[in-house]
């Protein structure tokens, strides 16, 4: 049973892309054409920095509710949303939009609306502007990093790949790219690119998510040493990552490392007593340990046992895991 790191990886990443954020494109202050202050941090790209996962605390859709049957408004004035960030947004996005309507190729306005959309969280729309921006601007590799991180956010990674590729064969040291590259390749399953875009993204610039995922790669690989190298620095920053814990468990069991593999989930036990992951692969660590070898070993019997049933206790839903225990328990043939 492998638990993967972070931000979902299902195939892994793009169930709650940990690309570089498409957030923050530009200042939040009113947005007319020629009012388009680039964030310090990045020109005139996007901002850095992880996707909130879905369902988080991002801004939602700005329409106002329809009332309901029997209901009826107090005016026919727009009732703007409660958030004052987000009626600041939708009035820069009406703003640039009215702009449009005179000049639909108004390079400033089109980044406007693109600003506003990010922080409404629209991205099918910001794919609409960024495509329109890419024929404005065709050989921008801004513009083309930008759009390729939104199409990462609608899980299009076959199109992200194909103009990320341009982005790190013009510009090789740019290093957001070759991330956004590796979490292209990893939703779609494609190991030894995702391994190798980890590999340079990490020389470039080596960030703590970066290790993360390029571990569950080589953990896929079957690359047990070289990924518990991975966690353990992610780890040394961070000791009480859990997915990180039980990703290096894994490796270090895998490597044949099973005792070292133990103690770093009974330590992660003793600060989050039910954890349920770690409660589980515990139980199967110590379960195969005492199968192997049960002269002697009925102390790796009962901690599978007790873990088993703690698992239970804290979620009694899990039948792969009540099977489990009701099969050690069952009497030797």
């Amino acid at each position: 049973m492998k638990l993967l790191v972070g931000v979902g990886v299902a195939c892994v990443l793009m169930l709650g892309v940990v690309v570089w954020q498409v957030w923050g494109l530009w200042s939040s202050h009113a947005a007319t054409p020629g009012n388009v202050a680039a964030d310090p941090r990045v020109g005139r790209g996007l901002s850095d920095g992880l996707p909130r996962p879905a369902g988080g605390s991002a801004a939602t859709d700005a329409v106002p509710a329809a009332p309901e049957a029997g209901q009826a408004f107090a005016d026919a004035s727009v009732h703007w949303p409660e958030d004052p960030k987000q009626a600041d947004a939708l009035r820069r996005l009406d703003a640039a939009r009215a702009a449009l309507r005179d000049d639909p190729d108004h390079e400033r306005a089109l980044r406007d609306e693109l600003a506003a959309l990010a922080e409404l969280n629209r991205w099918p729309e910001a794919a609409q502007t960024l495509a329109r921006l890419r024929r404005l601007r065709p050989d921008d590799l801004d513009v083309d990093f930008d759009y390729a991180a939104v199409l990462l956010r609608l899980h299009r990674s076959v199109e992200a790949i194909t103009l990320l590729n341009e982005v790190v064969a013009r510009q090789p040291e740019h290093a957001r790219a070759w991330f956004n590259l590796a979490v292209a390749h990893q939703s779609l399953g494609h190991l030894a690119e995702a391994r190798r875009a980890w590999d340079q993204a990490i020389t470039l610039k080596p960030t703590l998510p970066a290790y993360a995922q390029r571990g569950t790669v080589l953990l896929d690989l079957h690359e047990w040493e070289a990924a518990a190298t991975d966690f353990e620095t992610v780890l040394k920053q961070q000791p009480d990552a859990a997915d990180a814990t039980l990703n290096l468990s894994r490796a270090l069991w895998k490597s044949g490392r099973s005792d070292q593999a133990r103690e770093r989930l009974r330590a992660l036990l003793e600060r989050h007593p039910e954890h349920i992951p770690a409660l589980n692969r515990l139980a199967e660590m110590a379960w195969d340990a005492y199968q192997a070898s049960p002269a002697g070993n009925a102390a790796l019997r009962d901690e599978a046992l007790d873990c088993w049933r703690r698992s239970l206790r804290a979620d009694a839903t899990q039948s792969e895991i009540q099977a489990r225990l009701a099969e050690a328990q069952a009497p030797s043939p």
